[in-house]
């Protein structure tokens, strides 16, 4: 992850815009709940008309943040994935948070909220300090070096932050309070899923998520460093080049696999011989295709090989995503729910990517059953002429 006064000066100004305008923050809250066409999203948010409503719903969809079909607004993926952090982030600014509230609760008094909040987050400097005093506690040098603020702007945000009661200084510098943590952290979680927003928009607009767990889109903020990877008809051939070099030479190998692809079953059950871990979880759907030539071949060697883990879901997951030690990669349906994409998210060497992965993985994993069990409870899956593993 990125320094805090480079995440500032990057993806702060994106964050900025959207906080001026605070009709465009009730706006996504009250779209939090379900799409709406604009008259009723006119009598949701009082003391507004439906032409200023209608002017930011096309600045909010300029910016992939709303979508419009047939004059029902919706949020859009993207739109989705920041609200979700929104709401804490609004909340945190009381003290103590209220919980509680709900996004419809939250855009009937954002007038609340809206004057403490923009005092900090509309100051580029004040966003750098709080999120700098996460970790360590800091000298006023060491602040105004870190913002290249002037002596007065550097007083005057720090008067700002300890008045509102998140800042304290003692002996050894500046430090956040308990409250000041707390707002902290959301401050930084927000602005590291703008810049998620920003840099990823088209990626996540253009695909099917519903199905993720609320830990997985609660924590989307990790996959900033993750790149968009697309596959062309120039460079096809050097993606599953380097795909399978990546599993010739992992350690061990996590999967949520569509197993059908002949080549990769092959790389993966030479990798099984070699001794590796390999844990895969498969739908049902995948694993009827599985039980005949040539793959059955290859379940055989669940019965042989016990690093070689094989689990069946009734869950549709509508993704396929592969760690492989500091390697991750993920692809997902497109928004029909149906056909692929040719884009995928993909890091190496991340430890906030990789965390992801293995969470997504492991909530899956919990809602699965090891083959010999899943064929137990359902011994009727197999189509009539599938070839039994043990045959």
């Amino acid at each position: 992850m990125r320094d805090s006064a480079g995440q500032t000066r990057q993806f702060g100004p994106a964050a900025q815009s959207l906080f001026r305008s605070g009709l465009c923050i009730r706006i996504v809250l009250a779209l939090h709940d379900r799409p709406v066409p604009l008259p009723e999203l006119t009598r949701r948010i009082a003391g507004t008309t439906s032409g200023s409503i209608h002017r930011s719903l096309k600045r909010l969809a300029s910016n992939g943040l709303v979508e419009e079909e047939e004059g029902i607004y919706r949020l859009s993926n993207a739109g989705m994935i920041l609200v979700r952090r929104l709401v804490p982030l609004i909340r945190t600014f009381r003290d103590p948070a209220h919980p509680a509230e709900s996004p419809m609760d939250l855009s009937h008094r954002y007038h609340e909220y809206e004057s403490g909040m923009n005092a900090l987050l509309l100051s580029g400097h004040a966003v750098t300090i709080l999120c700098a005093l996460r970790k360590e506690t800091l000298s006023r040098d060491a602040l105004r070096d870190l913002t290249g603020a002037r002596s007065t702007t550097m007083r005057t945000r720090i008067r700002l932050l300890s008045e509102a009661g998140y800042l304290r200084e003692d002996a050894s510098g500046f430090a956040l309070t308990p409250h000041g943590e707390e707002v902290a952290e959301q401050v930084h979680i927000f602005l590291m899923t703008m810049a998620l927003v920003t840099r990823q928009k088209e990626f996540w607009n253009d695909h099917y998520i519903e199905m993720l767990p609320d830990s997985a889109v609660d924590t989307f903020y990790l996959l900033f460093d993750a790149d968009v990877d697309l596959d062309t008809p120039e460079s096809i051939a050097t993606t599953i080049t380097n795909y399978f070099r990546l599993v010739a030479t992992a350690h061990q190998i996590y999967g949520i696999s569509e197993w059908t692809a002949t080549e990769l079953s092959e790389k993966y059950t030479n990798r099984v011989l070699a001794g590796i871990v390999l844990d895969l979880i498969v739908t049902k759907d995948i694993l009827c295709s599985m039980f005949g030539e040539p793959s059955i071949g290859i379940i055989r060697n669940y019965n042989c090989h016990p690093n070689f883990r094989l689990r069946v879901t009734n869950i549709k997951f509508w993704c396929g995503m592969t760690i492989a030690d500091s390697f991750f990669a993920i692809k997902f349906y497109s928004k029909d729910g149906v056909s692929h994409t040719n884009a995928r998210l993909k890091a190496s060497g991340s430890e906030e990517v990789i965390k992801w992965g293995m969470e997504l993985f492991e909530y899956f994993n919990a809602r699965s059953k090891p083959l010999e069990d899943y064929l137990e409870e359902y011994p009727d899956i197999l189509p009539s002429n599938a070839v039994h593993p043990d045959a």
